[in-house]
């Protein structure tokens, strides 16, 4: 992909059913907005933050409706289709199940 000059101001979206965001009515809320738009702050750039359908979110940064997509995994399928910065942030998950339940998962 070619490479893309910000102009302020940017939107970029999220998925509204993907913790730490959350979303008030579209508005971007919780800890994951404020350490983006922290971020966005230290790099000169006016952005605003809206959540939607993943999918929707997906098909407006591709079509140049949307300046970015947070949160997104950079796998080679999506290298194809977006450039990708330099991870903003480190995500572990963790696998929980019932006690009692742990001969199940191996």
């Amino acid at each position: 992909m070619g490479k893309r000059i910000i102009v302020n101001p940017v939107l970029i979206l999220g998925d509204r059913q993907y913790p730490p965001m959350s979303s008030r009515r579209g508005a971007a809320k919780g800890a994951g907005s404020r350490r983006f738009s922290r971020h966005h702050e230290e790099a000169g750039l006016n952005a605003t933050h809206r959540l939607m359908q993943w999918s929707k979110a997906q098909e407006l940064v591709q079509v140049g409706k949307a300046d970015g997509h947070a949160l997104m995994s950079a796998t080679p399928d999506r290298k194809l289709k977006y450039d990708f910065s330099h991870p903003t942030l480190d995500v572990e998950f963790t696998l929980f199940v019932n006690a009692g339940d742990e001969e199940r998962i191996t």
